[in-house]
């Protein structure tokens, strides 16, 4: 476990950081978990594109340019939990 987070919950978290391009259009906000950075999801503006399905793209940090970013749509954004992220797939 790290932090409040148990192994299993981070897995589950991590898999909304890809492929997630309607989950990020859907939220509010979004946190990477590489730069522990909360940004407005109309920031991000960099997508790695998938060549089958637009709609399975995956965001890329605004601020650091990693692949590490999850939206408020599907979870609570906190430091915590970005800090959490970070320790376990860093």
């Amino acid at each position: 476990m790290t932090n409040d987070y148990s192994e299993s919950e981070l897995k589950r978290i991590h898999k909304l950081s890809s492929k997630h391009k309607q989950l990020i259009n859907n939220s509010k906000f979004c946190g990477c978990f590489y730069c522990l950075q909360v940004f407005p999801s109309n920031e991000i503006v960099e997508w790695i594109m998938d060549p089958h399905n637009a709609n399975n793209a995956t965001a890329e940090c605004p601020k650091c340019s990693i692949d590490s970013v999850i939206g408020d749509d599907t979870v609570e954004i906190s430091q915590g939990l970005l800090q959490a992220m970070k320790n376990y797939w860093f």
